[in-house]
């Protein structure tokens, strides 16, 4: 009869604190996204675009481990780091403001809240009535 102690499971999820320490060794060593591709692929990871940045994901299991902004890295400071931006990502107006610093929203911009006070009298109106 087998009496030992079974060793524990490991998860298919790497440790938050060893990814992140994978990650800055594979950035600071790639000087495109594909060469950071083929880097993660040895931990079983992929980057995915999602919302405004990127996650990371299972490669095996499609599962998401979370954001890449959670593990100390900004979306914006990557595509500065590699020139461009992640390959189909949909916010591609971070690529021209993180780049030339140059992007403007589409369509006028609103600088003050409008609010529905009443007017004072004797604010510079002076509305006389016409009778007919």
């Amino acid at each position: 009869m087998d009496t030992s102690v079974p060793e524990p499971q490991e998860t298919d999820r790497p440790p938050k604190l060893d990814l992140k320490t994978f990650l800055t060794t594979a950035i600071a060593d790639t000087r495109s996204w594909n060469e950071l591709s083929a880097a993660l692929k040895v931990k079983d990871v992929v980057l995915a675009a999602k919302g405004g940045g990127l996650v990371v994901k299972n490669a095996s299991t499609g599962e998401e481990i979370g954001k890449i902004s959670a593990l100390g890295f900004k979306y914006i400071d990557l595509i500065r780091h590699y020139g461009d931006g992640f390959p189909d990502h949909p916010a591609t107006w971070l690529v021209e403001k993180a780049l030339y610093g140059n992007y403007f929203p589409k369509g006028p911009r609103r600088t003050k809240k409008a609010t529905n006070r009443k007017r004072r009298s004797g604010d510079g109106d002076d509305f006389s009535l016409i009778e007919d």
